[in-house]
């Protein structure tokens, strides 16, 4: 076995597709690796929340540590289920009604869990945005669920589909995301609802893992904002990103979070995330009406640079924080960041199969602990 295990790792090498663990340590914006300081372009901290030390002293000051341990020790269905998690669960309850909340791991476990559950419900079929994370792919294939690919926010192909197939199966669920991860777009959340309300056997699943805390005038996200909690049936957030914590949800009817309690193997066969992970996430989200100078920053920091990129006639993809430079080959790719890493700036390659093939690049994640100054080195940086 080890040889064909030594084989599959030269492929890798060979097509510049082998990944590797770089030490480093975090200061604020920059990242340390060998000893040379680097502006880190590659964190979805995006609010700077997980850096600052004064925000995280001041939830450390509130906290009762005796309720919050470092470890649940046990899943939330034996004795994990402690009560910082459903004081959780209802704050977000009030935040999103009428949606209920049932709390995972990471918002890769949710994801994974919830379509294994819905998987099983028999004559079902999915239909995926071809761009969802993967994650959601990973849960469709492993529950073998019947399901299909639509072109990235394809809605005319969708449709097709829909009519292809609202009359064979009894229910069908339309994934996708709020702002995709990697190509930094938005779904045409309105546009599915439209579907939605054609074709009565669709249902609505959404992954706001990047949105969340960084779009709405309450930094709850897409959904939120655009008040359609009732129509999206599936919500997803993710607390390692702009919340700056670690863990997921979903947000769903009472009926589907009974459901998950009791079909979602991720949630039933894992011990339950930390729960002082949890007390910090309840903590920021009460916090986060107190966040929006940051949420505008990071805008504005993202407005700065498509311009100045357009400007320049980069070739970049993204409507959002997330930028990415294409480079469309792997070698381009790691080369464009080794150069960038001796300007000092970490942005590492994104290629295979975390992206399509021949669509390699670099991908700029942005967040509210840079300025402009910063900005303008990098441009200088790629011209150089």
């Amino acid at each position: 076995m080890h040889q064909k295990i030594k084989h599959i790792l030269q492929e890798l090498q060979n097509s510049s597709n082998y990944r590797t663990l770089t030490p480093m340590q975090h200061q604020q914006e920059k990242i340390i690796i060998s000893n040379q300081m680097l502006i880190n372009l590659a964190s979805n901290d995006y609010l700077g929340i997980a850096q600052d030390r004064d925000f995280i002293n001041s939830f450390y000051q509130q906290v009762d540590l005796t309720q919050t341990p470092l470890s649940s020790a046990s899943s939330r269905s034996l004795s994990g289920n402690f009560k910082i998690f459903e004081d959780f669960e209802k704050y977000l309850n009030m935040l999103y009604s009428p949606k209920k909340a049932l709390i995972f791991n990471s918002g890769y476990h949710a994801n994974l869990g919830i379509i294994d559950a819905l998987a099983q419900i028999p004559n079902t079929l999915f239909l995926a945005d071809s761009f969802v994370h993967a994650s959601i792919f990973d849960g469709l294939r492993i529950s073998r669920a019947k399901f299909k690919r639509f072109a990235h926010n394809n809605m005319q192909e969708l449709e097709s589909l829909l009519k292809e197939f609202h009359g064979t199966y009894e229910h069908i669920i339309i994934l996708s995301e709020g702002l995709f991860s990697m190509d930094g777009d938005f779904c045409n959340i309105n546009k599915l609802i439209e579907f939605k309300k054609i074709y009565k056997n669709v249902l609505i699943y959404i992954d706001e893992a990047h949105s969340i805390g960084t779009y709405g005038q309450e930094l709850l996200g897409l959904c939120k904002d655009l008040k359609v909690l009732d129509s999206v049936d599936f919500l997803i957030l993710a607390f390692g990103k702009a919340i700056g914590s670690c863990g997921g949800c979903v947000l769903c009817d009472d009926i589907f979070r009974q459901y998950f309690i009791n079909k979602a193997r991720t949630l039933i066969y894992s011990t339950a995330i930390a729960p002082i992970s949890i007390a910090f996430c309840l903590f920021v989200f009460k916090n986060l009406p107190h966040l929006v100078d940051r949420q505008n920053k990071l805008h504005n920091l993202s407005n700065f640079l498509r311009k100045e990129l357009l400007n320049r006639k980069m070739d970049f993809i993204g409507d959002s924080h997330i930028i990415s430079l294409m480079t469309y080959e792997n070698k381009k790719a790691l080369d464009l960041s080794e150069k960038l890493f001796k300007y000092g700036f970490f942005a590492p390659a994104i290629k295979y199969p975390s992206v399509p093939e021949n669509q390699a690049r670099i991908r700029i994640s942005l967040n509210a602990n840079l300025n402009e100054d910063i900005l303008q080195n990098l441009l200088e940086a790629l011209c150089k």
